[in-house]
């Protein structure tokens, strides 16, 4: 393998995360959003820098939504949902990080292990060339207008077909190939190199929050917008402004966690119902020691065995830590098992990888359950095969009342951190344009 020589070190790291300072809310906003994630903080900002007061009302006891780093749990950054910065050199986060002070890093190494051992140039050479046949049978269905599931214009088979599969669908959209829509995927900006960020993308969120008006520990209820003004209801009271912005997943919105009053159009329930979350999970294992002769943030995979999707990363930032993440109904699994029981098999993976001497440098382990979370029932957005449209329709606003923002809405970035940061601040110029 190639070495590299960097190592961030990250003693003192963890002081670094503080918990950002936010402002009041207004007791008469012009606007109220509903979440403190991505979309929810750069619409609010955006309206801010307008004149426009605005109060922001979110159920968690934090900002940051989906994007959530702390050091508790190891030690060191550790971010439990959005880490990547993809396709760093066209992704507006990357530049959002910098001007805050943060330094992206590219990705590290790839590394293939078959049966124990590096895997031969010819593989990695296969791997590559199945992942780019898929890649290119599905952009060339969705170029024809054929929006269907990405598994009926695939026909690959071989070593690594499995993980080529799993790494596109379960793994890159939180569903397989027969629930992943070609249009939906060939949308989305994925060229050029990945970033990550030391101190946790979560930790450049929530410093990109402070001094916003946030109200936190505020689940909303209900939503009543057939008067005057739009009436937002929660167990603190009701606060009242001239439109809303949700910024809440389609997950929340599916399962009508939040009430609307009048309910909201079969056009808009409909675009939920075909654009609901897929699910990403994380099991984290830590070591007391990092990984020998493997660089930092290197990606670890393997010939994947029928129904599982699992790709590792280790050493992040020199940390003694593999991160192994659960795609689809993968992660729904683990869901379903005791955390310690996933735990274990993350170890087994890893001994079989990197031999079972590394059982004995095991210190504690993490899983997220992100399906289970109910301010978000899922990781990210996935539209269902024939309903790739319906994202836009999830973006238009109902009775320039209620606007809508998130990542579900936006095409090119859909799933990913800069979709919902884009969003927001499209939302935002949307309403300063409907307000003249």
């Amino acid at each position: 393998m190639r070495r590299v020589s960097r190592r961030v070190l990250l003693h003192g790291v963890a002081s670094l995360i503080a918990t950002p300072v936010l402002a009041r809310i207004p007791s008469n906003p012009e606007v109220i959003i509903i979440g403190a994630g991505m979309a929810g903080l750069a619409a609010a900002r955006t309206l801010m820098q307008n004149g426009v007061s605005v109060a922001v009302l979110e159920a968690r006891n934090r900002i940051g939504g989906r994007a959530y780093t702390e050091s508790k749990t190891f030690g060191f950054p550790y971010d439990h949902g959005c880490a990547f910065i993809y396709a760093s050199e066209e992704n507006p986060i990357a530049r959002l990080a910098t001007n805050l002070g943060y330094q992206p890093s590219e990705e590290g190494d790839y590394w293939l292990i078959v049966d124990g051992h590096d895997a031969s140039i010819a593989d990695y050479d296969d791997l590559g060339a199945v992942l780019d046949r898929i890649d290119r049978a599905i952009n060339q269905a969705a170029k024809a207008g054929r929006d269907v599931p990405a598994s009926t214009v695939i026909d690959e088979d071989g070593q690594w077909a499995k993980l080529a599969k799993a790494l596109i669908g379960d793994i890159n959209a939180g569903v397989p190939l027969d629930e992943l829509s070609t249009t939906d995927y060939a949308a989305r900006f994925s060229s050029g190199a990945n970033a990550l960020v030391a101190e946790g993308l979560g930790t450049v969120v929530a410093e990109y929050g402070e001094q916003v008006p946030v109200q936190l520990g505020t689940p909303v209820d209900r939503i009543i917008w057939d008067g005057k003004r739009v009436s937002v209801t929660t167990d603190r009271g009701t606060l009242r402004a001239r439109v809303t912005i949700v910024t809440v997943s389609t997950g929340v919105l599916g399962r009508r966690a939040i009430r609307f009053a009048p309910d909201l159009p079969d056009w808009k329930r409909e675009a939920i119902e075909r654009v609901p979350m897929g699910l990403l999970n994380k099991v984290a294992v830590q070591f007391d020691r990092p990984f020998p002769d493997a660089a930092d943030n290197t990606s670890v995979n393997y010939p994947l065995e029928e129904g599982e999707a699992v790709s590792f990363l280790i050493n992040p930032f020199g940390a003694p830590l593999a991160i192994g993440f659960l795609g689809g109904d993968t992660a729904r699994d683990a869901e379903q098992q005791e955390k310690t029981a996933v735990v274990d098999l993350a170890q087994e993976r890893l001994a079989n990888l990197f031999g079972s001497a590394v059982k004995k440098y095991f210190v504690k382990g993490h899983v997220t359950a992100w399906g289970q979370d109910p301010y978000t029932l899922g990781a990210y957005s996935a539209a269902k095969p024939g309903y790739s449209r319906m994202r836009r329709e999830l973006r238009r606003t109902v009775d320039e009342r209620l606007y809508f923002a998130g990542e579900a809405v936006h095409s090119e970035w859909a799933g990913q951190l800069p979709g919902a940061y884009l969003s927001g601040v499209r939302v935002a110029r949307d309403y300063l344009l409907d307000r003249r």
